[in-house]
């Protein structure tokens, strides 16, 4: 699918740890074409703080600007503006595209990148199965690093992180993100699936906004 546009269109991809948003953030990307993608775990900083920095923002409002990436504003700006950026950690600069597919695990709730976003995607999926998904993840990682007994240390810090804080922000995050969505999809579909299902969604959407895309 391929549907050029003057400005591009910036699709947000979010919800919970272990939903699959990178996996549907590539997929859709290639099955959209003309499109590039970025990822907020690449620009934010409130993963490396430590747990009881979490947990004071939890009790304290949990408010989502709070965990804005000030780089990604910028830069979200820019491909908007056509200009091309170079992403933390990136060697090769992201050129602007017909369609942006962004990983956002904030959706709308940064104001300073909500009206940047064109389409915002939900992704319905359990905490349950989404932690088992990231804890088979991770276990692979293990495997194949051939270090079990540090992944088992690290593990119990993991669980424990998440039973004591972490299960309290998905939870916040599923009664806010979700209900500005302009699409919700099924986590339990198959990546491909859901990727053609966000697609056609987003396209109708990209059309209404610039009749002109339609033609392309």
């Amino acid at each position: 699918m391929n549907s050029p546009s003057r400005t591009p269109f910036i699709v947000a991809v979010a919800g919970p740890i272990g939903s699959g948003k990178s996996a549907i953030v590539s997929a859709l990307a290639e099955t959209l074409g003309d499109a590039t993608t970025l990822h907020f775990d690449d620009y934010e900083h409130a993963s490396a703080r430590a747990p009881e920095n979490l947990r004071h923002w939890l009790e304290h409002g949990a408010d989502f600007n709070a965990l804005a990436a000030p780089a990604l504003t910028h830069d979200l700006g820019r491909l908007k503006r056509g200009e091309p950026v170079l992403p933390p950690h990136a060697r090769v600069p992201v050129q602007p595209r017909s369609f942006l597919v962004l990983e956002m695990p904030l959706g709308r709730e940064d104001a300073s990148t909500a009206s940047l976003i064109d389409a915002l995607l939900w992704i319905d999926l359990p905490h349950d199965v989404a932690l088992a998904r990231k804890l088979r993840q991770l276990t692979r990682h293990a495997i194949a690093d051939a270090d079990s007994d540090c992944y088992v240390r690290w593990l119990d810090a993991y669980l424990d992180h998440y039973l004591s804080t972490v299960r309290d922000v998905l939870i916040v995050q599923a009664a806010r993100v979700p209900a500005k969505a302009d699409l919700r999809l099924d986590g339990l579909m198959p990546v491909g699936a859901v990727a053609a299902r966000a697609a056609q969604t987003v396209l109708q959407m990209a059309s209404r906004k610039n009749p002109l895309a339609a033609l392309g």
